[in-house]
């Protein structure tokens, strides 16, 4: 069985740390401005813009340029073309990955275990769409409270890590999907010895999930208010 632990682990080898991680490591404003930033893709489902950005900065007081690096540098938000386009979970592109929170725009998710993140981050029910990338065959996955029903049943996560490669959006994201068999996701990584990684049930599937995205629109007393 592969625990968060393993893929922790794994994600280090490779030079990479869990979304949670990271943010940990933030000061407290450039915290608060990334989750501005999160906050804006759940209600709006669009990419802010960098003058979005700015003004979210100014607004709380301290300069968006250096938290902005901070963000980079960190892996955690990254710019293209005057807007965000990686928020993990959050794609500012739409991806293979899909996610309709209940009451909520229509999502883009960077791969299939920040789509599973974003209702375990917000607390949300909703449902994931996705398709087999080896066989083409839809996936829908839905939240309703504790329950989660994975079509098709079979469904597993295949969560692979390329190694000399700077941002997850290079060596995770294009590896990590839904797959609607073992058999599929077990040829999709044997045809991929570079990789690092691991086939992963539902729960192992969730547990890596929360693990990575669970806490990151908690806001603690010290930080500025969103």
């Amino acid at each position: 069985m592969t625990t968060s632990s393993d893929l922790v682990r794994a994600a280090r080898e490779a030079g990479l740390n869990f979304v949670s991680q990271s943010q940990d490591k933030l000061a407290p404003e450039t915290r608060a401005l990334h989750r501005r930033v999160l906050q804006a893709f759940l209600d709006t489902g669009a990419a802010p813009t960098v003058g979005w950005l700015h003004a979210q900065g100014t607004h709380l007081g301290f300069d968006p340029e250096a938290a902005l690096r901070e963000l980079a540098e960190e892996d955690m938000v990254h710019l293209e073309n005057g807007s965000v386009v990686v928020a993990y979970p959050f794609s500012g592109v739409p991806a293979n990955d899909s996610v309709q929170l209940e009451d909520g725009p229509l999502l883009h998710a960077m791969c299939a275990i920040d789509a599973l993140g974003i209702p375990l981050m917000t607390g949300r029910d909703g449902v994931i769409y996705s398709t087999d990338p080896r066989t083409g065959q839809v996936i829908r996955i839905r939240r309703n409270g504790t329950d989660w029903e994975w079509s098709p049943a079979s469904t597993v996560v295949v969560a692979g890590f390329a190694r000399a490669c700077s941002t997850a959006a290079e060596a995770c994201c294009p590896h990590v999907a839904f797959y609607a068999s073992t058999e599929g996701a077990d040829a999709y990584l044997g045809a991929h010895p570079e990789l690092s990684g691991a086939v992963l049930d539902h729960a192992e599937a969730l547990e890596t999930a929360d693990l990575a995205f669970g806490s990151l629109l908690y806001t603690s007393e010290s930080e500025p208010k969103l």
